[in-house]
């Protein structure tokens, strides 16, 4: 079977949890295993007496074993030695469907729809969609949708958002031929409680200190399952950051994901990467001051501006090539790229630069990889594959932006919206330069993103051949 995306919910907490999983038949040997590591996923480790104990899908239904799990739909809930309640359904249905919560009954069919997300409960990231849609944030378990008819086209019209303000504001066509949605990042199974033997070296230069003392705090600027981030100002030099606040209470179990991700910006120094500036600790909380950049990312300018102009693509590209090269010679791969994780800055000459975000799934390479993380739509076909990756993961998701830089939708799609299917195609490799949406776009542009979207990664193009491809 082939890795799915499910989403699990624990409610009766404050704040209920989520978490967002990508997980694979063939490494869940038990029933217990598969419990425990959804229970470490949202936070519980297995010797809480609140963990999970017991899964029910949506209908109430109570999964029993690992064939349950993954013949029934793509989202859950958790429960510990408390019993299920009609309450504890309806605040489940309330997070994974926060805008059709009152329309859902318990009667639904039993595929149950994948649950959209909205901007808490979890991390966005990006997916590619269909024709004639507006632009907006969905959960990575929704398969593909193929092309609409007009009719479909007019009722998706009713749920459209308004585009980013700031700059020329461009609305998608009618004739679009895909949207670009943002899902929740998906845990790696990598992902295990700390080492009986203890936590690993922790990075230097962590401070001990309250640091509502050193930063005022404004408005939350993003949110995820671990964490939450904030605009901030230091009070003496008033400075701008964004301070991401990890909540080390969720984070119990999975301390090292942190410390990694810590010491991986610590060794980055590059001006296509964002900036580590200072990291507290408390008894309760990591925060991390980061350099804030006000441009708003790059998910964004494609919600604004659609698709765009060449040479402006092959600049966001070299931006972002530039950034890699940096991390590759270091044998650091990131392991999430995506345009949510591409910050755009906007300088004083109105140029626009691109800077590399969220090192949370990167890690520094030192023989095959083989754990199944990602974003579907991003995702290269050798991670799927399970036969060990490396560094080129990211030039394959490079490809996958840039394709949707030139033109506006992904190059995979599943014509039934199938997540399975998707991950067929994304194996196969198979694409097209779609008419009309191609027509005007140069020979070497298709040629730069044929090189990147090769399904051998051996065969596939470095972030070094591509800076000095012709088109850029």
């Amino acid at each position: 079977m082939k890795p799915r995306v499910v989403t699990v919910v624990k409610p009766g907490g404050h704040p209920l949890r989520k978490v967002t999983l990508l997980l694979n038949r063939r490494s869940v040997q038990t029933f217990e295993q598969l419990l425990a590591d959804v229970s470490e996923a949202l936070g519980f480790p297995r010797w809480k007496s609140d963990r999970v104990r017991k899964l029910f899908n949506l209908k109430g239904r109570e999964i029993r074993s690992v064939s349950d799990f993954f013949r029934e739909g793509d989202a859950f809930i958790a429960m510990g030695k408390e019993p299920l309640t009609l309450k504890n359904i309806q605040a489940a249905m309330e997070e994974l469907y926060p805008s059709k919560a009152r329309a859902l009954t318990l009667s639904q069919q039993s595929r149950v729809p994948s649950p959209r997300a909205g901007r808490t409960g979890g991390r966005v990231t990006a997916t590619g969609a269909n024709p004639g849609t507006p632009l907006r944030r969905e959960h990575p378990a929704d398969p593909k949708k193929p092309p609409r008819t007009r009719g479909e086209e007019q009722e998706a019209e009713k749920e459209k958002k308004p585009p980013v303000s700031g700059g020329r504001k461009m609305l998608p066509r009618d004739d679009q031929p895909a949207r670009v949605e943002k899902e929740p990042k998906m845990m790696a199974e990598e992902s295990k409680p700390e080492r009986p033997g203890g936590r690993k070296r922790r990075p230097a230069g962590i401070i001990s200190a309250n640091v509502e003392k050193q930063y005022e705090t404004g408005r939350v600027i993003g949110d995820g399952n671990f964490a939450i981030v904030k605009e901030c100002q230091h009070r003496e030099t008033r400075q701008a950051y964004a301070m991401k606040i990890i909540d080390k209470a969720k984070l119990k179990g999975k301390e090292d994901m942190v410390d990694s991700e810590i010491l991986i910006i610590q060794s980055l120094s590059h001006p296509n990467i964002v900036k580590l500036h200072e990291v507290y600790e408390t008894d309760t909380e990591i925060y991390l001051i980061m350099e804030y950049v006000q441009g708003g990312d790059l998910f964004d300018a494609i919600i604004e501006h659609v698709k765009f102009p060449e040479r402006d693509a092959a600049l966001m590209l070299m931006d972002l090539c530039k950034a890699l090269v940096h991390m590759h010679d270091k044998n650091i791969v990131h392991r999430d790229l995506k345009p949510e994780n591409l910050l755009v800055q906007r300088n004083e000459d109105q140029s626009t630069t691109l800077k590399l975000a969220d090192f949370g799934l990167a890690k520094h390479v030192v023989r095959p990889v083989f754990t199944v993380c990602g974003t579907p739509t991003y995702v290269a076909p050798e991670i799927l594959s399970e036969k060990g990756y490396g560094l080129e993961v990211d030039m394959w998701a490079a490809g996958v932006i840039l394709y949707i830089l030139l033109c506006g939708f992904p190059p995979f799609r599943s014509l039934e919206r199938d997540q399975d299917e998707l991950f067929d195609i994304i194996q196969l490799g198979h694409f097209e330069f779609l008419a009309p949406y191609w027509d005007n776009i140069s020979e070497a542009a298709k040629d730069l993103v044929s090189r990147l979207l090769v399904v051998d990664p051996k065969k596939r193009y470095t972030a070094h051949q591509v800076l000095k491809h012709p088109w850029i």
